[in-house]
């Protein structure tokens, strides 16, 4: 990738949404048994059907975690990565970021599960796209993740590309031409041609024009720091005119060093 090109994917990268709960308003009221010890079975149970269903709830992952906060004991590893890969497939949303901030680092420290979620995920925030693919493979074998974070890959290219070479296409979703070309053909807003990749313009993708500054002089920014540098720098140029009277080839005592000052700053 170009410099430009990852600081773009940088940005779009950062922009993440609120949590699921919190973008919905679907918080779970806050009962009096929410943090009892008895619903941890309960929770659990309700992470492994999501794994096995494919379906998802923040609100109670959430809560579970926040019970093997109180009760660490209980924590079960294989869980608690489950609940870390459950939300890692909800990109952009920041589910993951939620409980990565949540969670203790002793019980991190107990699942490796969580541990290689939280590894990828960074690799995600960094752009090593090609190192992710090969780390998440450990996720994928115990919660499938991957189709749902090609989703959100594919979104990023589409925020900052018009165009992209088939083979970068397939490489940065890390399947085969032949794989990247079949899931291009189900998108609306992807049309492959030959060994291009366009992606439907937006806002986003279009080139940026470069911001066009007005220099400041270092006169104007000493004048900000000394009212009466103006008038020191008129008496030092007609000190010079003069032949230098006055000592010194008419400098300023302070002046130089008030320069080299700012010019440091």
């Amino acid at each position: 990738l170009s410099a430009r090109a990852k600081c773009r994917l940088r940005k779009a990268r950062s922009s993440l949404v609120l949590p699921s709960d919190m973008a919905a308003g679907t918080a779970p009221p806050r009962t009096s048994e929410q943090y009892s010890e008895g619903t941890i079975p309960a929770l659990e149970g309700s992470v492994r059907r999501q794994v096995a269903e494919g379906s998802y709830d923040f609100g109670a992952n959430k809560a579970l975690l926040k019970l093997y906060q109180l009760y660490p004991g209980r924590c079960d590893d294989e869980v608690l990565g489950m609940i870390f890969a459950k939300a890692l497939a909800q990109r952009p949303c920041a589910d993951l970021k939620a409980l990565l901030y949540m969670c203790p680092e002793a019980l991190m420290e107990g699942s490796a599960l969580a541990k290689r979620v939280a590894h990828c995920d960074g690799l995600l925030d960094e752009g090593k796209f090609s190192e992710y693919w090969k780390d998440v493979r450990d996720v994928d074998a115990v919660v499938p993740v991957s189709p749902k974070t090609r989703d959100f890959v594919v979104g990023l290219l589409a925020d900052t590309y018009q165009s992209v070479p088939m083979a970068f296409f397939a490489d940065i979703l890390g399947l085969d031409v032949a794989a990247a070309s079949a899931l291009a053909g189900g998108l609306d807003f992807v049309d492959v041609r030959g060994d291009l990749v366009f992606l439907t313009s937006t806002p986003e993708n279009q080139p940026r024009q470069p911001g066009v500054g007005k220099a400041v002089g270092l006169d104007a920014l000493l004048s900000l720091f000394d009212g009466d540098y103006a008038e020191k720098k008129q008496e030092e140029e007609e000190d010079d005119l003069d032949g230098g009277k006055g000592g010194g080839g008419g400098v300023l005592p302070g002046m130089n060093e008030r320069k080299n000052q700012v010019s440091r700053e």
